[in-house]
Parts: C-alpha cells; structure tokens; sequence
C-alpha cells in the first residue's frame, strides 16, 4: 500500500497504569491572553474498523516560508489489525515498525530506538460525514496546531520529521468514531521523547518560548493550495499571522531579561513588527499580486535568530540520529 503524503513545508506531541510514564506531555500553561490548549480533551474511537491517513510534512528552514504544493491522500480500512482497540493511543507513547503506520506498529518505550511518537489525540464534533477529503484537511490542521502543545520549542523537533495521524473511516464514522491521533515519524530511529517540560528551561528562555508560541501556531496553519487558488484562505492565514507577530511583541516585554537578550530585544521587535507589516500587506492584497506578496514573507529571521543565541537556544532544528 502507497504511502499517502502531503509535501507542504510547515514552519513548522504517549504508558502503563502500574507506574508514571516519564514521557508523558508536559502540562505548559497557555501564553498569557491565550486560551488554555494542553488539555486533553475525550476521546470517542467506537467500535468497528480504523482507518489510516498518514500526513507527511517536511520541516524546513526557519527563516524562510515556502509556498506549499498539496499532496495525496489515500484512505485504508484496518480492521482487526488495529492495535487494542479498547486502549487508544495515547500522547507520549512510542512506536517502532509498521512501516511507518502507527495502526501496524509496536509500542515500545521512548527509551528504546522508534520512529513514532504520539503527541496528541481528538474527539472530533458530532456532525454529518463531512467526505474524506474535508475531514483530512480537518485532521491536518488540527494535528498542525496541537504539536505546539507537546513541544514548546519548534527547534526541538528533529530535522526531517513529518506528522502522521489516523483518522476514521466513513464507516467508522458512521458507527459513532470520532477519535483522531496526531504523531511524529522521524527520518531515522531515536531514543527519547521529544518533548521536554518546563522544568528543563530557565525563566527566560520559557518566557521567550511562550511568547512565539502564537506565531508558530499561526504558521502550522499555512495554506496548503498555491495562492491563485485560495487567495481569500491566504489573506486570513496573513491577518492571524500579523495577530500573532504582534501578539509575541508584547509578550516578549513581560519577561525579565538578563543583559544579553536586552541588548537583542529592540532588535527583535522591530524584526517582527516588519513581519507583521509585510503579513498586514498579504492580507489585503488583491490576487493578482498575492503569490508576489505571500513570496516576501520572512519569518524567524536572523534577529530572532541572534536573540535564540543570547538565552542559548538551538537556532536550527538537530539531525535525528540513527539509532537502529
């Protein structure tokens, strides 16, 4: 069976009752002025068959956003291979084999080499099937927005990683399955989770974390047509982009800097207040210019980058290493 997969660059998070499982997601608090998001909300799965939509989204570089191409999809009906049906997966457990699809593969400790990683799980909304093809767009961006939540810092997500998730099938659905699972395939075999709680950051570096946490929310949302063929899709993405730069601006000034990072803060939001103005000007670009417009967005550019430095933060995302 193909593979299904989405090439859309992004700019861009599960353990056994008898004792705590240490790679359990981290309880963040929610940005000031933001909604609490790390809750984990109920899942419904149902009975009968699975079906899995495997989503691949190829991390880039972070000081460029490319525009996307939309991939393909395929659904497949898993049945009684699906893996203990009356436990679903769970955020912070990992899984190796299954050719990639976590319905076929082994869930072993985070300790030991995997590829997978679940980061979170959904119970979608009660309505009518809404057709593969809305409800995969549906999942995607769900999936896309909840990795914030299970890793803090975008740079701590490997190089080469991708999302996956499973969703139900029409037939699934129409038993009552609404459950959905989000996780990370990485390019090559690891040991440890990787996501990393609070506890593992001073002050500064969460405050600086939690401050961008808007904007790299924002951009998990990237469109996935090309501009031409969703230009009202890209001047909301630009206009929720623009929020958010702005949003990480104030933050940023409700944090204690020691002297290094003071020195880069001034720096850094004009950084983003120039961001912002550029996503200001996508938003309200007619078509015919848009894909022009949407071309000269920058974002985590090289101040941002610099002020990473200052509290020492990676500045690009690490290779996984191979494990196996």
């Amino acid at each position: 069976m193909d593979t299904p997969s989405c090439d859309r660059p992004g700019s861009p998070r599960d353990g056994a009752v008898e004792e705590p499982n240490p790679y359990a997601a981290p309880s963040y608090p929610p940005p000031p002025g933001l909604p609490g998001q790390f809750e984990r909300p109920r899942r419904r799965f149902g009975p009968g068959a699975w079906a899995a939509l495997v989503v691949a989204v190829a991390l880039v570089a972070v000081t460029t956003v490319v525009v996307a191409t939309k991939g393909s999809e395929a659904v497949r009906e898993v049945g009684q291979r699906v893996r203990d049906a009356e436990k679903p997966w769970e955020p912070g457990e990992c899984f190796r084999g299954g050719n990639d699809e976590l319905s076929r593969a082994e869930e072993v400790p985070c300790t030991e080499p995997h590829r997978m990683e679940v980061f979170t799980a959904y119970d979608l909304a009660d309505q009518a099937y809404p057709g593969s093809e809305e409800l995969r767009t549906m999942v995607l961006g769900r999936c896309r927005h909840g990795q914030y939540g299970y890793v803090l810092d975008r740079m701590a997500i490997p190089r080469g990683t991708r999302i996956g998730a499973l969703m139900p099938s029409e037939t699934q659905w129409k038993l009552g399955g609404r459950g959905m699972v989000c996780h990370f395939t990485h390019p090559q075999p690891r040991r440890g989770s990787i996501t990393k709680g609070t506890a593992g950051y001073s002050p500064e570096q969460y405050g600086y974390l939690a401050a961008e946490h808007p904007v790299d929310e924002a951009l998990s949302q990237w469109p996935e047509q090309d501009p031409s063929q969703a230009p009202l899709q890209y001047r909301e993405f630009a206009a929720d982009l623009a929020k958010a730069l702005r949003v990480e601006s104030g933050l940023l000034d409700g944090v204690r800097w020691s002297e290094g990072p003071k020195q880069r803060l001034d720096a850094l939001k004009a950084e983003l207040e120039a961001q912002a103005r550029q996503a200001d000007l996508v938003a309200r670009t007619e078509s015919v210019q848009l894909l022009a417009e949407v071309d000269k967005l920058r974002v985590h550019g090289q101040a941002d980058l610099r002020f990473r430095s200052a509290l020492d933060l990676p500045v690009v995302p690490q290779d996984a290493p191979d494990e196996a």
